[in-house]
């Protein structure tokens, strides 16, 4: 009677650690056949260790912090990697007034608000990350685990300074490598593990000196390559950083313009060919043939590039930029017209690169291309100004 008393209150205590949200099963040692049900137990109860990639235990909470809007309980380390088969635009603005927005479609061509938000700056692009989508523009910045619920966050404030604390307008972000970035303007560049905690963001110390000359003052855009982030600004800067230990340094810095107006925004790779082009209305196309070591200026005319990828599918590299018009290439150098005319100008660019099929938006709206070449004559209009684009598989 005593054994049987014993087997159910040690079968009672594993149920209700199982319940817990933090697993204190797994600090029991229990051997032979109470091991399997203990096993049986959390496997019936669907508990798993809320641990991050590295193993250490992960806040819950940390993007409870939203009190306008429906908040989900996961956290960059801990989101589900899922497939999603999902484009995402971003922007705000337009004929409404001031606002920030997110739209969301499964095929490219009709679109779903997932985020609205009125009496904010417009977000100027989207990234995706370990299973956690984040767009930022202005001084702040949002994500989420399943493209419904939205966590908001602070960005204004990362520069310590010694008149206080300031902030950078966000101009561009990327994420890779366990880190999410942003860049924008006064030399601003901060990175984060989580993007919903406005704790864990780092502010990067940066001169806006390059080779000793002045430039680099203002950032534009941001991409994450091959294990690397990529930062563009004026001038014509170029800066690559790595990740070391827990902080992100800059190992590579180019500046490959004398004028300030000569802007890079955007860069894309396929083997040791990167293209790198800039900002709407200022005319700039580099290439470096060497994985980013050296660069050298393609052309200087009309055409420039918001945005450019590298297509699987294709084996080209495919730029949007200027008076609506699509560019394709090959080898970074040679670039045949596509598409011309369609919106002025085209901003974001983003592709399903296995498939082939492409998302262009702008002040317009967005155009869809199943292969690149062929564009809908349609506009999807958002009545907003439409900054980035991302596909997630």
């Amino acid at each position: 009677m005593k054994r049987t008393q014993m087997h159910i209150a040690i079968v009672a205590l594993i149920i209700f650690c199982a319940s817990l949200s933090q697993p204190l099963y797994s600090q029991i040692k229990l051997g032979g056949k109470l091991k399997e049900k203990a096993k049986a137990v959390k496997a019936k109860a669907g508990v798993k260790n809320p641990t991050s990639a590295q193993g250490s235990q992960v806040n819950p909470n940390a993007l409870n912090r939203n009190k306008g809007f429906k908040v989900e309980e996961l956290t960059l380390l801990s989101a589900p990697e899922v497939p999603r088969a999902e484009w995402y635009v971003v922007g705000g603005g337009g004929l409404s007034g001031k606002s920030s927005t997110i739209w969301k479609s499964t095929n490219g061509k009709s679109w779903e608000i997932a985020y609205d938000d009125q009496g904010y700056e417009e977000f100027y692009d989207v990234t995706e990350h370990k299973g956690v989508i984040f767009a930022a523009g202005g001084h702040r910045g949002i994500a989420s685990s399943n493209g419904k619920d939205w966590t908001t966050v602070d960005l204004g404030k990362l520069r310590q300074t010694t008149s206080g604390p300031v902030g950078f307008e966000i101009k561009g972000v990327a994420s890779g490598d366990g880190f999410f970035l942003i860049c924008g303007t006064k030399s601003g560049i901060a990175y984060s593990p989580d993007p919903a905690d406005p704790g864990k963001w780092q502010y990067l110390e940066f001169s806006g000196m390059v080779d000793g000359n002045k430039g680099m003052t203002h950032f534009y855009g941001a991409n994450f390559i091959d294990g690397s982030f990529y930062v563009m600004g004026n001038f014509g800067g170029i800066l690559e950083l790595k990740r070391n230990g827990g902080k992100l340094e800059v190992v590579n810095k180019h500046q490959t313009s004398t004028e300030g107006t000569k802007t890079l925004s955007t860069v894309a790779r396929h083997g040791d060919i990167m293209v790198a082009s800039g900002h709407i209305g200022f005319s700039l196309l580099v290439i470096s043939k060497d994985g980013g070591k050296t660069w050298n200026q393609v052309h200087d005319n009309k055409f420039t590039a918001k945005s450019i990828v590298w297509s699987e599918a294709l084996q080209k590299f495919v730029a949007a930029g200027n008076y609506g018009q699509v560019r394709q290439s090959a080898d970074g150098e040679n670039w045949e017209l596509v598409a011309d005319g369609s919106m002025t100008p085209f901003i974001g660019l983003a592709t399903n690169s296995k498939e082939g099929a492409f998302v262009a938006v702008g002040s317009n709206g967005s155009r869809y291309s199943p292969d690149g070449s062929n564009w809908d004559l349609e506009i999807f209009n958002y009545s907003k100004t439409v900054l980035g684009a991302i596909y997630i598989p």
